[in-house]
């Protein structure tokens, strides 16, 4: 109601002060046949829906828009009036379906829509108590690997990965601080006793700090602790901080990655750095209908016959409700814990939820 209420008041304010020639510049060259083709009822479904994007600019176009329609079905509109027509409004979104009006530019370049943006993630994809999606959730019942070490090549694999905000704002950044944790699980499933082979564990912690600079979009400064629970020859732990960016392009965002290993008082994976690397770049890429793209890869930076590096390429193809078809395909080293320091390749194929 307030969205309705601001977006009528903000017209019909500009109208009483001289504002409307600078309004009517605003409303692009469809304003005219959209508001002739369309009730108000559907351009403000259609306003509704650009605030979803964060699209604001668009979003206001649509409310004044909505209300300009409104407005013509009487001069003498009243609070009372307006709060009625909400309530027509709201009644007829529920039936009504959506529609395709012309395409229009989303351009987002301030860090306040960043935030907003950020924010509003949070919400769609919060599963309880706070808690949302921090990677992706998957489960490839089929995954294939060149390295069997104690396993089939062919098993399957899943993860959990989920993230809580603990705390924002501390010291005037407009901060975020989140607990993160990711449980990576590889299956013999077609063995016959089925054993679970590997595990790793990954408590994380970090803060997010939105930027307004050019395209980056935030800096994430972070502790991530990483271990597979076993014992003796196979354990395999270690500690890092790390310090990453995000580069948005619109549809392409760029994430690289830089980490510093802590000492461990027993290490019982002293050359884990030389195979899993000091750095990453993550690129992730839109595709239409909420499909995308993302790629990781990894390297040591060591120019010489002791570079390592891993490339992973995944592809997920939306099928509604935060629900994928997951397609992975991986090659390099440090996949599983247990096997860092083994090179291999891999391919799978199952569900993700983000």
């Amino acid at each position: 109601m307030k969205k309705l209420i601001f977006s009528i008041f903000l017209f019909y304010g500009g109208f009483i002060s001289g504002f409307a020639d600078e309004f009517r510049g605003e409303i692009d060259e469809y304003s005219d046949e959209l508001v002739a083709k369309f009730s108000a009822i559907e351009l403000y479904q259609k306003a509704v829906e650009f605030e979803k994007s964060s699209n604001f600019k668009q979003a206001l176009k649509y409310y004044k828009l909505s209300a300009q329609k409104s407005l013509k079905k009487s001069s003498d509109l009243s609070l009372q009036s307006v709060s009625n027509l909400e309530q027509s409004l709201k009644s007829e979104l529920i039936l009504s379906p959506k529609i395709n009006l012309p395409p229009q530019t989303n351009k987002q370049s301030n860090s306040k829509s960043k935030i907003n943006k950020n924010n509003q993630n949070l919400q769609e994809n919060e599963l309880f108590w706070g808690i949302t999606a921090h990677q992706n959730n998957y489960f490839l019942p089929i995954a294939y690997s060149s390295y069997k070490g104690t396993h089939k090549d062919i098993t399957s694999e899943f993860s959990i990965s989920l993230k809580k905000l603990i705390a924002s704002d501390i010291i005037g950044l407009n901060e975020d601080y989140y607990f993160a944790y990711t449980q990576l699980s590889w299956w013999d499933i077609y063995a016959d006793s089925s054993p679970f082979y590997e595990n790793n564990y990954q408590p994380e912690i970090y803060t997010q700090i939105p930027v307004d600079f050019y395209n980056f979009n935030h800096i994430r400064l972070g502790f991530l602790h990483d271990s597979n629970g076993k014992g003796e020859l196979e354990s395999r732990s270690w500690n890092r901080i790390y310090s990453s960016f995000e580069l948005d392009f619109g549809k392409l965002s760029l994430t690289p990655r830089l980490w510093l290993r802590l000492p461990d008082n027993e290490d019982d994976n002293p050359a884990i750095v030389k195979y899993n690397g000091i750095i990453d770049l993550t690129a992730y890429y839109k595709l239409p209908s909420g499909s995308f793209i993302q790629s990781i890869f990894s390297n040591n930076l060591r120019f010489d016959k002791e570079n390592k590096s891993s490339f992973e390429l995944r592809y997920l193809h939306y099928i509604g409700d935060g629900f994928y078809i997951y397609l992975s395909g991986f090659s390099g080293y440090g996949y599983e814990l247990v096997y860092y320091k083994k090179y291999q390749n891999r391919i799978g194929i199952g569900i993700a939820f983000r």
